[in-house]
């Protein structure tokens, strides 16, 4: 069988609830055009009009038209606003990178978990406790102090609050959508607390049947600044199949 190479697909990063956390950097290490898609409100500048995961759909089809034949790298919200965003993109991605996604329909907190997310939108203690949780309390406090600074820089208050009540319940809609028959590259942490391998298994996999997903030792919930050789690694090689046709 002859093989011929596609164009290099270019890359779409759309962050999660916390902001960039160094993604669009890192991914620069593989030497592709990255777009950084910056979430509606999300700015040193504030909230300014529309904002919310609905709209940060709408944002990722406008970032599709003006990149054609895209890859979307999406992080834990941004995983979910990839897949539901790129279901509604005309023309549709060329694939999907998930890093510990939220599931497209958004993801059940208990009680105690949900008081915590919706109190760390105002609070950098809290906003900390958060980052602790999902790390399973692993990394070194300043790092955790620098995810907590560089995110309320990022988003207010009321920006986060709107984004979280966008992927802390279950989303009715979705349960019209058809499982996306499209490449996908799904990457967990074996130390996220909020995004489990069972999770992935019940909630993600049914909506992307084609995705190879890979479990990473010594990572939580950060795969790009957890263990960033490794899953540039991974990314790598899975666009490199993408490019050969």
């Amino acid at each position: 069988m002859i093989r011929t190479r596609r164009p290099r697909a270019p890359l779409i990063w759309i962050h999660g609830w916390l902001g960039d956390g160094g993604g669009a950097r890192t991914l620069h290490g593989l030497g592709r055009n990255v777009v950084s898609l910056t979430l509606p409100g999300y700015a040193a500048g504030g909230p300014s009009g529309e904002m919310g995961v609905e709209a940060a759909i709408k944002a990722v089809g406008e970032a599709v038209k003006q990149q054609p034949d895209a890859v979307l790298v999406g992080h834990s919200m941004g995983g979910l606003i990839a897949v539901r965003g790129g279901l509604e993109s005309h023309p549709r991605p060329r694939g999907l990178v998930l890093l510990a996604p939220v599931p497209p329909s958004g993801v059940y907190l208990e009680a105690r978990a949900r008081d915590l997310f919706a109190g760390a939108t105002g609070d950098a203690v809290l906003l900390g406790k958060v980052v602790d949780y999902l790390t399973a309390k692993r990394l070194p406090s300043r790092w955790v102090e620098s995810v907590v600074k560089d995110a309320r820089r990022r988003a207010s208050p009321e920006v986060l609050a709107a984004y979280l009540e966008g992927w802390v319940r279950p989303t009715p809609e979705c349960g019209f959508m058809q499982p996306w028959d499209v490449p996908a590259l799904l990457l967990l942490g074996r130390y996220d607390r909020a995004i489990t391998s069972e999770l992935a298994t019940r909630e993600i996999l049914p909506w992307t049947p084609r995705a190879r997903c890979v479990l990473l030792d010594e990572c939580g919930h950060f795969p790009l600044a957890e263990v960033p050789l490794r899953t540039l690694r991974l990314i790598d090689d899975f666009l490199g199949s993408l490019d050969e046709t």
